[in-house]
């Protein structure tokens, strides 16, 4: 994979563990629906106002340091790589390094903070612990085991987990380099939002003097003695306090991201309606949406809404039957039926089979949509002949990810290479069973709420 490839790349690394703990291959499933609502504003890993924050800050140092680009910051062979700045690597080596300033920063700091949700800090304490002031800091994007934070760090830093909302929504990076675009209207419109406020007006000045110092000076190894005095401070004071941030930043989000409209106009509702020290379960959270637009006559806007209720309670109930399979008791076919036909009835899924199957297909793209093509038709189907379907299915999975199925019948004998234990609860026939997948619930009440919060002040 090249490394403009590597920079650019959709996958979400919150979800990469699905070929363990997803025997089925629902995730593309539920993710592709989650999507088609939030549009890369939120997932599993984008979901936090102060990282986004923290994203939006570092970009208008970039787009500040390549405005004021110089021939000379070239010279050093070393720095040939970056091709006058015009290479993807030079900005998103400059995200790298202010991540790591930023995380450093708040190790060494003595003022006090809130430290949830700030990627990496945990590691970046134990390089602390390791080579203290000593650290070097270094002005590159390829890995390097005596200056790397995070493993992988330009992909899976603040930078990396939100590039593809900056990218594709907010409209803030270059989709060919990851530069800052060359909007001088909207960066003149970020650059008044931070220099209202004397923190970010001077941290922002300070790290440009350093970056520009380090540039003009050849140094691509510099330690903490070349920051201009009072930056790591600066960082702590700008950053470190997430009710100042929501307070400052709130009605930017708000409009930027606009999650009071369109498609999640409706769960931003059911927020709104909700008691204020209630805990939104994703079910609940979707399930009250619903209803409030429907009974607000949005049909249309109420549609992504309404497919995920859907679609989710025969995906978890045909997660469910699949994990009858591999429990330890039901170590033949015919113990496995007999499980799923006690626990379901004699047609498992046509209780939570969705009115238009056909609509829901439509609405997915890719192996997302081949999969749900292939699940969806089995809702009429005797318990026998579901359970022979799902390892049909599952072996259909298992041969796309190269992988061993967990359990199939072969050969005439059941055979379970993954055992699950009996379980605790005692659930019953109804349809009411809880979710099984978030469709991003909770990321979104985390940062609606944040929004929402600092708004109201």
């Amino acid at each position: 994979m090249s490394p403009l490839t590597d920079f650019f790349t959709d996958l979400d690394p919150g979800i990469s563990g699905s070929v363990q703990s997803d025997p089925m291959g629902l995730e593309v499933i539920w993710t592709g629906f989650a999507y088609n609502l939030f549009e890369s504003r939120i997932n599993s890993i984008t979901n936090d106002f102060r990282s986004y924050t923290i994203n939006l800050f570092h970009h208008w140092i970039i787009y500040r340091v390549r405005a004021k680009r110089d021939p000379k910051w070239w010279k050093p062979t070393s720095r040939n790589r970056f091709q006058g700045g015009d290479k993807a690597a030079f900005s998103r080596a400059l995200l790298v390094l202010l991540e790591k300033i930023l995380l450093l920063a708040f190790c060494k700091t003595g003022l006090s903070f809130d430290d949830q949700g700030l990627t990496g800090l945990n590691n970046a304490r134990n390089v602390y612990v390791r080579a203290g002031r000593a650290y070097r800091y270094s002005l590159d994007d390829t890995p390097n085991k005596d200056t790397d934070i995070l493993a992988r760090h330009a992909q899976l830093g603040f930078s990396g987990r939100y590039r593809t909302a900056f990218t594709s929504k907010l409209l803030l990076l270059e989709k060919a380099t990851g530069h800052p675009v060359e909007n001088a209207d909207r960066w003149e419109r970020i650059q008044k939002l931070f220099c209202r406020f004397s923190e970010f007006r001077d941290l922002g000045d300070a790290l440009e003097a350093t970056l520009v110092k380090v540039l003009e000076h050849g140094q691509d190894e510099f330690t903490a003695a070349s920051l201009e005095v009072g930056l790591e401070d600066l960082y702590v004071k700008a950053f470190g306090s997430r009710a100042r941030l929501e307070k400052k930043f709130a009605k930017f989000w708000q409009d930027e991201l606009a999650l009071h409209e369109g498609t999640t106009r409706w769960l931003w509702e059911s927020l709104s309606r909700a008691q204020p020290s209630s805990e939104l379960s994703p079910q609940k959270l979707y399930q009250n949406a619903l209803e409030i637009g429907e009974r607000a006559g949005d049909v249309q806007g109420t549609q992504g809404i309404r497919r995920i209720c859907e679609v989710e309670p025969y995906l978890a109930r045909a997660s469910r039957i699949f994990d009858g399979l591999l429990l330890i008791e039901n170590h033949t076919y015919q113990q496995a039926v007999e499980w799923v036909v006690s626990r379901y009835g004699n047609y498992p899924l046509l209780e939570v089979a969705p009115p238009d199957p056909q609509d829901l297909v439509s609405a997915l793209d890719g192996v997302g949509k081949e999969r749900l093509a292939i699940l969806l038709p089995l809702h009429d189907l005797a318990g026998s002949k579901l359970v022979l379907k799902l390892l049909e299915y599952h072996k259909f999975v298992s041969d796309y990810r190269r992988s061993i199925p967990w359990v199939q019948e072969e050969g005439g004998f059941w055979r379970q290479r993954r055992l699950l234990p009996a379980p605790t609860d005692k659930e019953s026939e109804a349809s009411q069973e809880p979710w099984l997948h978030p469709y991003y619930g909770w990321p979104f009440v985390n940062l609606a709420q944040a929004i929402r919060r600092g708004a109201s002040l």
